[in-house]
């Protein structure tokens, strides 16, 4: 009962930015990549280092989540990245929690769509990539979750955009993480 509950937690939490997201997001987007090496911010958070466009604001600091978004002038939601730490959570473990929260996303009509799991390694860190798209009839969204496996749990890295170059800007976002010691 207590693991069925710790997924329902973690789950819940996926579907909450899943939703938001979707609901967020408009059509105006960006049609180019925002990643730049000369312009990056670092950012330091749970041991790793990585780079992000300078556009990507931090929306949420706190020692569990921090969250940043890049937004349109009009105000919409253009690309979204949160960084998680989940303490004495096994990689696989976390990773079917992932998957199985998507069949809940599917009940509520936003249909999960595309999914793609692989397994990568990140500074000699093992990881695992999940790539997905989102469809609610009316807007599809492409999201990414990268699975770093620490000693003593899980950093999870979620990103969100309806642009596809976004997804350029988080493949060069993950190639810069550098373990901190």
């Amino acid at each position: 009962m207590k693991k069925s509950i710790k997924i329902m937690v973690k789950n819940s939490r996926l579907a909450i930015v899943i939703v938001l997201c979707t609901c967020i997001c408009g059509c105006s987007l960006h049609g180019d990549a925002q990643y730049n090496e000369k312009t990056n911010q670092h950012i330091l958070i749970f041991d790793i280092e990585f780079q992000i466009p300078v556009s990507w604001l931090k929306e949420v600091d706190n020692q569990d989540f921090q969250g940043f978004a890049e937004w349109s002038k009009s105000g919409m939601l253009m690309n979204s990245l949160g960084v998680t730490f989940e303490q004495d959570t096994m990689l696989s473990e976390r990773a079917d929690e992932i998957l199985y929260g998507f069949e809940a996303q599917n009940e509520k009509g936003i249909k999960i769509e595309n999914i793609n799991q692989s397994k990568i390694t990140i500074e000699s860190m093992s990881a695992e990539k999940i790539e997905y798209t989102q469809n609610t009839g009316n807007k599809i969204g492409y999201s990414r979750i990268i699975l770093l496996q620490k000693d003593n749990g899980i950093i999870e890295i979620n990103f969100y955009t309806q642009n596809k170059s976004g997804l350029d800007d988080f493949d060069n976002v993950i190639d810069s993480i550098r373990i901190i010691t």
